[in-house]
This record gives structure tokens, sequence and C-alpha cells, in this order.
């Protein structure tokens, strides 16, 4: 779809979209909207969009979250303050939470076990439930920060109609074998301002070796 910026291009994708979930869902089918574009800013403009729809009585059920990188939604005090190398975020992420030090991801796991409910959050005592909402990033972290979880595995826990990514994330995760985050068969997926998403193709099929991994092999 190619029109110029304002004429309406996000709404009517959301409107046609969210229609036929709706519909899909009377007849017992359960769709998830994927919605990706190129910039945080633009998947702003495209949650503005949809809290204004969500408004209208026959959108009033929509939900949504956002899933953006560790560097975007790490809260961890030390992980949170590495900039501008989101690898590195990757491994200390993976070796904290191997570890055990991560109390905000051990926050999470303890949910899953205390509820087998999706969306329910617990919070010392205090049961919090997540439903209908519409949020951005930042209020997506802010939620989850409040109950001291982990705000980048959290949101992936959530089961929400629509699903805000960048689409840089949206290629790795279903290229990754045995990905469950979403059913491809029950999946719709919008790709906004795809200019450059023969690059990010090719990045779904990168691999990186780190400096470690030759000392360690030399060392054997």
């Amino acid at each position: 779809m190619e029109s110029p910026t304002g004429t309406g291009k996000t709404i009517s994708l959301l409107c046609s979209i969210l229609s036929f979930i709706n519909e899909k869902k009377n007849d017992g089918d359960g769709y998830t909207l994927v919605y990706t574009t190129n910039t945080y800013q633009q998947i702003q403009q495209a949650v503005t969009t949809l809290k204004e729809l969500k408004k209208m009585p026959y959108y009033s059920n929509v939900s949504s979250t956002v899933y953006g990188s560790k560097e975007k939604m790490c809260t961890h005090p030390t992980i949170s303050k590495i900039n501008n190398f989101n690898d590195d975020i990757i491994r200390m992420c993976k070796s904290y939470r191997s570890e055990k030090r991560c109390d905000h991801y051990l926050n999470l796991k303890e949910n899953e076990k205390s509820s087998s409910e999706y969306n329910i959050f617990r919070k010392g005592n205090e049961k919090m439930f997540y439903s209908n909402t519409v949020v951005d990033i930042e209020e997506t972290i802010k939620m989850f920060d409040a109950m001291k979880i982990c705000p980048y595995y959290g949101a992936r826990k959530l089961q929400t109609r629509v699903v805000f990514m960048h689409y840089f994330y949206l290629f790795p995760t279903l290229a990754r074998s045995g990905s469950k985050e979403f059913d491809k068969n029950k999946t719709i997926v919008v790709i906004d301002e795809a200019h450059h998403i023969d690059k990010v193709c090719e990045y779904a099929g990168k691999i990186t070796i780190y400096r470690s991994y030759f000392v360690k092999s030399i060392e054997e």
C-alpha cells in the first residue's frame, strides 16, 4: 500500500484487520496482529492510532503490547547502563539469568509458577490483571517495572490481540527453530515502511562469533 503521509494508511490497516480478527474470534478462532515498522517513533504513532480506535465500541476489547530490544526494555540496574551495545547486553542478560542474578527475571518465573492464567501477574500478595489495554513501549516498561518484573520477557508472556514491534526483530523471531512466540497459522503480519526489509532479512541469518570463543578454542 503506497500513499502519502497522513492519508490514513495505518488506521485503514488496523480497522480492516481488527474487524477480520473480531469476526474470527466470534467463530472460535484466535488471531494475532503483529504490526511492524522501521522505528520506535512510527510504532508510537501506530499505538496512538489504536488508542483512538479503542474508543469506538466495536474495538473496545482490543489489547496490545510492544516488543522491544533488551537495550530498550531492560531495567536491571547494571545491565541497563550498557549503552548502544545490544550484543553485550544480550550476553550479560544471558549470564545473569543463568546465574539467577536478575531479580526481575526471577520474579517473572515465580509468577509463572504461582499462576497458570495468562495476563495475571502478582506484586507481593496483590494480583494484577492485564487485559483490554493498549500501551506504548514506555508504558509497557513502567507497568512491568512497577511489578518488579522484567519488561522484555514480561511483554512476551502477555496474550494480546495486537503486538507492535520493530521489524528488525520480527524475522529473527520467525526464523528461530521451534519458536513459539507466534502461531504462524494464526498470525497476521503488517510490515509498514518496508524500505530496508532486504537488509533485515539478511540480518536474520547472521551468526555472531565472539572473540572469547576463539580464545577458548585456542586454550582447548
